[in-house]
C-alpha cells in the first residue's frame, strides 16, 4: 500500500481572531463603505436646487442706488414668470 503525501503546509499561520472581535479586513471594508456613503451624501446635498439667494445693489442709469426695486423670477426650462 502506498503512503499518501500530505499537502504542503505554509509556515505562516494566520493570527487567531478572538470571539466577538472584528477582523481588520472587515473593519477596513466598513470604513470604506462609510466614507463612500458620506461622500455621496455630501454630493447629493450640493446638488440641491430647492432654494436660491440673490444679493446685490440695484442702481439707476446714473449709478445712484435705487430705493424701490422689483425682481422677476423666470423658470429657464419653461420660460414661465412668477
Amino acid at each position: 500500500m502506498r503512503k499518501m503525501r500530505r499537502a504542503h503546509r505554509s509556515p505562516i499561520r494566520p493570527l487567531p481572531v478572538e470571539t466577538g472581535s472584528v477582523s481588520p479586513e472587515r473593519a477596513l471594508r466598513a470604513l470604506w463603505v462609510a466614507a463612500l456613503i458620506f461622500c455621496m451624501a455630501v454630493a447629493a446635498m450640493a446638488q440641491s436646487t430647492n432654494s436660491s439667494d440673490l444679493r446685490g445693489t440695484v442702481t439707476d442709469s446714473t449709478g445712484a442706488k435705487a430705493t424701490v426695486a422689483q425682481s422677476l423670477r423666470v423658470t429657464v426650462e419653461t420660460g414661465s414668470q412668477g
